[in-house]
């Protein structure tokens, strides 16, 4: 399938669940102006386990330069938490119980990963496995 792009249009407004739980958390406040990697992930998706200590690695070295949110799409509390201990992200991790946030950002499988500019647009969305073009798409959001 074809994914439609919506680079260079604003990203969804949107709240998500908090997997730790607590209130509904405003995606542009959680954002808070700064460039952002968006990635919807799923417990029996392969390459969205293997992608996930690499997104960590750069949340690591980009430290509050760039937001990092992942979202667990259509799993349980207890799944999106134990893939989260199991591959060790520290970044906050959010849920798509139902699938509509990621039916906003036009995605066509998982994993995707949604790099968004400091603005609020859109720079790229990418289907599958990102590692490969991470570092790059990083580069450019930040730059």
């Amino acid at each position: 399938p074809q994914q439609s792009d919506l680079r260079g249009e604003p990203a969804p407004d949107f709240a998500f669940e908090p997997l730790h739980g607590g209130a509904d958390v405003d995606f542009a406040a959680f954002r808070a102006g700064r460039p952002t990697v968006l990635n919807f992930f799923y417990k029996d998706c392969p390459p969205c386990v293997v992608e996930m200590p690499d997104l960590q690695d750069a949340y690591e070295a980009y430290g509050d330069r760039v937001a990092f949110l992942g979202l667990s799409y259509q799993e349980s509390v207890e799944d999106g938490r134990e893939l989260v201990e199991r591959t060790g992200v520290t970044y906050e991790i959010g849920r798509d119980p139902a699938g509509e946030l990621i039916t906003a950002f036009a995605a066509v499988g998982l994993p995707t990963t949604v790099f968004i500019a400091a603005d609020g647009t859109i720079n790229a969305t990418h289907t599958g496995d990102v590692r490969g073009d991470l570092d790059a798409e990083l580069e450019e959001l930040v730059a």
